[in-house]
């Protein structure tokens, strides 16, 4: 296997951090493109990326940093100026929107334009943004690469300065904080208000082709972060033109509350094979066992729960009794 520890630590440009510069301005050897390749069929809806052949466990599927950022001291500083007002994720979207248009007015050409256009939040192939009218690989596309683009089409170019379509392509496809939460900031940042960004190096960025990546309740890929670079991984074999697909959720939720998270947010319904599997058994399971786990899973799914408001140890031992009781039922 390839060794690209080099690719993920690269000499700081800044105090360590971003300056918010886009893709064009980086170097090629901050990204690594390994054993995949973009696909419209084989693949869950619309567009996704496949193995282009069998993949081990931990295996390095790709490494980019991002075509655009915000500037998280930035962020930091207009969060602390603003006394409550806004939050932190709307400060980052203002930011990122603003570094989006800026890259869009520099670029040389309009390859930068073209990445953020190839993202869509729509799960039908017919429309997905047609990148065959550029001369580059879609991978190039996706990395705001691709030096074949002149010009951009009339509709795109005038959704390109449409600051509604942005924050839409943003909302949808940006990658925020991840388990470093937008809440779990403000905490580190109401505890240390001095100018600096603290421990965080990113806070939202664009990187099109991970966007691209289909979601899955039973993912095979996982994606870690060293400052703004990237790197996507194998976690489990991968056969030759399988899909690489990622949770877009907490995948350790129970089944309803993934399916509303999906909905509510994403705008479709997950079917993958855990689900589907998972939704047959709830489906045959009598009413009031699909009921009594359904309320049960919830129970022990609560999420920023305070410590006193934890059940006793004699009560977590009675709902996990229930929870078991219930999952040995013969419906099941």
């Amino acid at each position: 296997m390839r060794d690209i520890s080099h690719l993920l630590f690269q000499p700081a440009t800044r105090g360590g951090r971003s300056t918010g510069a886009n893709l064009s301005s980086t170097s090629d050897d901050t990204v690594y493109i390994g054993a995949v390749e973009v696909a419209e069929s084989g693949v869950v809806h619309g567009r996704g990326l496949i193995a282009t052949r069998d993949i081990k466990p931990g295996e390095c599927l790709f490494v980019t940093p991002p075509t655009v950022s915000a500037n998280i001291d930035e962020v930091k500083r207009l969060w602390a100026g603003c006394n409550g007002k806004r939050s932190i994720e709307e400060i980052a979207e203002a930011s990122l929107l603003k570094n989006m248009k800026r890259s869009i007015k520099q670029a040389e050409d309009k390859s930068v334009a073209a990445s953020f256009m190839s993202l869509t939040s729509v799960h039908n192939v017919e429309d997905i943004p047609d990148l065959k009218q550029f001369d580059g690989s879609t991978i190039d596309i996706l990395l705001g690469k691709c030096q074949g683009i002149a010009e951009l089409t009339a509709s795109d170019a005038k959704r390109a300065n449409d600051k509604d379509v942005l924050l839409r392509i943003v909302r949808h496809n940006a990658f925020g904080p991840d388990y470093h939460n937008y809440a779990r900031i403000e905490e580190t940042w109401t505890a240390s208000p001095s100018a600096d960004a603290g421990p965080y190096s990113r806070i939202l960025g664009m990187y099109p082709l991970a966007a691209i990546i289909n979601h899955s309740c039973a993912c095979n890929a996982i994606r870690v972060f060293a400052g703004e670079v990237m790197a996507v991984h194998a976690n489990a074999p991968i056969k030759r033109g399988e899909e690489i697909g990622w949770s877009y959720i907490p995948a350790t939720q129970p089944y309803y509350t993934r399916q509303e998270q999906i909905s509510g947010k994403f705008g479709f319904q997950c079917k993958c094979r855990r689900c589907l599997l998972e939704m047959e058994a709830l489906d045959a399971a009598a009413p009031e066992v699909s009921d009594g786990l359904k309320a049960a899973l919830d129970t022990f799914n609560v999420t920023n729960i305070s410590t006193e408001m934890l059940p006793s140890s004699s009560a977590f031992d009675e709902q996990l009794q229930s929870l078991e009781t219930l999952l040995s039922h013969s419906s099941l």
